[in-house]
């Protein structure tokens, strides 16, 4: 089988992190098919217009196209315009498309296709109706992927709302959770040293990154409701020796440092910046409990990863979040953008006779993972829902 995965991220020189899960995902498929990774940029001075590599083992070909930040619609009818030829050869000898994000690249993938017979599954990573005005309906090429995509994966069981109310003729519609490398992310292994401290160390790695395309903006992660939490709580926090890492995009700019600044106790708040992904399994195990107060996910990679580290985690209460923690043995959940439950949450998780729940919430939350979020079981369900569509398409 022949496989082109078209990704709006994929790790380069200058932003070795860059869709780091894609290319873990990539590395798995690899495995399993003859694979190239497409990947559109922007165009900027000295960037080639087509440049092919190996990355790590992994063919990719860059394709660049002019883009203007903030216009999305336009440059998907740019992206368009400039990918047709530089692509058309690899997408001709493709078996199958899959579109690694059906916003922008599910809609390109289903334009170029007009000009080829490959099979097409698109990828839902977020919750669509998160988008701010204009809303998918009006972008470029929904109704052509709309008549010819041949499948959807979803991130998570609740996308698969997202994937029925906006492509309700698409019958084909599997969930494919990303999980964690169970070895890499295990509770045994060094620890971070910048997360010492007497009592409950708590890690927030989701920042304040600038989404101006989503309806939560800076806040998508949460990270401005755990500030406001947090200054809250930090007299109570502070007397039990509760600290917080503080890291992830935006985390090391003026917005986090000035709320720093202002704390009555800052020396209990790290700010880390972006955790590098070979880190962060260190941090996670140096932690007591994991934050993640998003107000919109799709799947956060971060919440299967700290199960595979046997940490609890503590998450807002949307439905991917829920679905992730199942039963609350290894976790728990607080109403999402809610400063004074988060504040509520953090004050009751940090007293010291909550120290046994916490390691309980821990054991239970590896058993979870390895039960439920092995992450070479994402490939081969991929390669399923490929096989499913394929099928379909004949």
């Amino acid at each position: 089988m022949n496989l082109a995965l078209l990704v709006n991220g994929f790790p380069d020189r200058e932003r070795p992190h860059y869709g780091v899960f894609n290319q873990r995902a990539a590395t798995e498929l690899s495995k399993h098919v003859h694979l190239t990774v497409l990947v559109p940029m922007a165009m900027r001075p000295g960037r080639l217009r087509v440049k092919e590599e190996e990355h790590e083992g992994i063919s990719v070909m860059r394709v660049a196209a002019p883009m203007i930040p903030g216009m999305d619609r336009l440059n998907l009818r740019l992206f368009h315009a400039f990918l047709r030829g530089p692509l058309d050869s690899c997408l001709k000898r493709s078996d199958i498309v899959h579109s690694v994000g059906v916003e922008f690249a599910g809609l390109l993938a289903a334009a170029l296709g007009r000009r080829h017979d490959y099979c097409h599954v698109t990828q839902i990573i977020n919750d669509l109706r998160c988008l701010k005005r204009p809303g998918l309906d009006r972008y470029p090429f929904l109704e052509t992927l709309r008549e010819r995509v041949n499948g959807i994966v979803c991130n998570s069981r609740a996308l698969e709302e997202t994937a029925r109310r906006f492509f309700p003729g698409t019958s084909l519609v599997r969930t494919a959770y990303r999980g964690a490398d169970l070895a890499c992310f295990s509770p045994d292994g060094p620890r971070a040293a910048a997360l010492a401290g007497r009592g409950i160390r708590f890690l927030f790695i989701g920042g304040i990154p600038a989404y101006s395309g989503r309806q939560y903006g800076a806040n998508t992660k949460g990270g401005l409701t755990l500030m406001d939490a947090w200054r809250r709580a930090e007299g109570r926090l502070a007397s039990v020796g509760a600290t917080l890492f503080f890291g992830g995009p935006g985390s090391d700019g003026g917005r986090v440092s000035g709320w720093r600044a202002t704390l009555q106790h800052p020396e209990s708040v790290l700010v880390g910046g972006i955790v590098r992904p070979q880190d962060v399994p260190g941090y996670l195990r140096a932690a007591d409990m994991v934050l993640i107060p998003s107000l919109e996910e799709g799947c956060p990679n971060v919440a299967f990863e700290a199960l595979a580290s046997g940490r609890a985690v503590v998450g807002s209460d949307i439905g991917p979040l829920v679905e992730i923690l199942g039963d609350g043995q290894c976790g728990l959940t607080v109403k999402a953008g809610d400063a004074r439950a988060w504040e509520d949450a953090l004050v009751a998780l940090a007293m010291p006779d909550g120290i046994g729940r916490i390691r309980a919430m821990g054991a239970a939350a590896r058993k979870r993972a390895e039960t439920l979020y092995d992450h070479r079981d994402y490939a081969r369900r991929l390669l399923e829902i490929y096989r499913e569509a394929c099928g379909s398409a004949g």
